[in-house]
């Protein structure tokens, strides 16, 4: 897919500029952060689209420049219950962000959520479906006096059954994404502090950064990894997207869970998450598009084929690291 820089005019004052750095590239996508308006800036972007941004007031002391979270997750509505995917939405992940984010967490980090869409989706193509807030079971909105978390929205050209994991991840990295927590839609956290645990575990690699964590998948436990999270720029630097853009849907997280090697790939302990995956069921069929299950056949030559990069990214660390030693040395 043709990709080209897109532009942006600021409208405001130098103040409102610093508030927020919005830079994706993807030419295709229309944005729309949707949380509590504390403040708000517009702009324009090189085709003429005006895009309204709303960007909350922090209430702790943090540095902008402070690493980013990115929670992404591909969204799709169904056509008999279209409301329901905002719900799921409203009541399991949305909130569950909010619980599970420590008051350490939000000082030292900051968290949005980046959810992406086909563009020709009925229902999140309507703007004014984008105004999601946490709820509680019964529909109440919680957490009024919590710092709201941004929300932003991507429409994204539709491939067949493509779910554009790649497209959405590509730009919350470009985005500035120091961190990319690639969840589902109707994902929900359960771990308080999971922020914490699964830096700090990509931290602990050797060298740090290269590998990818992710939570036990609950209520399936899965042996591989459902969901996932990875250091942006190194994932980047290894990779050229985020998963192999030969799958359509299937077989990403099968991949994600080899191409880093056993000691390089971590569920964590202290981590779950619970996939409510039965809550799109219409009869027997619970999937949003049609699984690409001839793509299997595909999956253990790319595996070989990104181990090999992260083989060549790790020998590149490791002769840098030595040349810095000996610089050093003779000094």
């Amino acid at each position: 897919m043709k990709k080209s820089n897109v532009g942006m005019r600021w409208k405001g004052s130098a103040e409102r500029r610093l508030l927020l750095k919005l830079y994706l590239s993807v030419s295709f996508l229309s944005i729309a952060c949707t949380v509590r308006v504390l403040n708000t800036i517009s702009w324009v972007n090189t085709t003429g689209v005006s895009v309204l941004v709303t960007n909350p007031l922090p209430l702790f002391s943090r540095d902008n420049n402070s690493p980013l979270i990115a929670i992404v997750s591909c969204t799709k509505s169904t056509k008999t219950k279209t409301r329901k995917v905002a719900d799921v939405i409203e009541r399991h992940l949305l909130p569950s962000i909010y619980k599970t984010i420590t008051q350490e967490d939000r000082a030292k980090y900051r968290v949005e959520l980046i959810l992406g869409y086909d563009h020709d989706d009925e229902f999140w193509r309507q703007e004014a479906n984008h105004h999601l807030s946490p709820k509680s079971d019964k529909g109440a909105v919680i957490f009024n006096d919590h710092e709201p978390i941004p929300i932003h929205f991507l429409s994204i050209k539709k491939e067949s059954d493509r779910i554009p994991f790649n497209e959405l991840c590509r730009a919350a990295f470009e985005y500035g994404a120091t961190y990319i927590v690639r969840v589902n839609d109707d994902s929900e956290f359960k771990s308080a502090g999971w922020i914490t645990e699964a830096t700090n575990a990509l931290a602990s690699f050797s060298p740090p950064n290269v590998g990818v964590v992710g939570p036990d998948d609950l209520p399936l436990h899965q042996p591989f990894l459902t969901h996932d999270m990875v250091h942006a720029p190194t994932h980047y630097s290894i990779f050229d997207s985020y998963y192999p853009n030969e799958f359509d849907n299937y077989f990403v997280d099968n991949w994600i869970s080899n191409v880093y090697g056993k000691e390089r790939t971590r569920k964590l302990n202290g981590w779950e998450v619970f996939h409510h995956h039965k809550s799109f069921c219409e009869g027997s069929r619970c999937e949003r598009y049609k699984p690409s299950y001839r793509q299997e056949a595909l999956l253990e030559q790319l595996i070989l084929e990104g181990s090999d990069k992260v083989t060549r990214k790790l020998s590149e660390m490791t002769r840098a690291k030595l040349d810095t030693v000996e610089i050093d040395t003779q000094n």
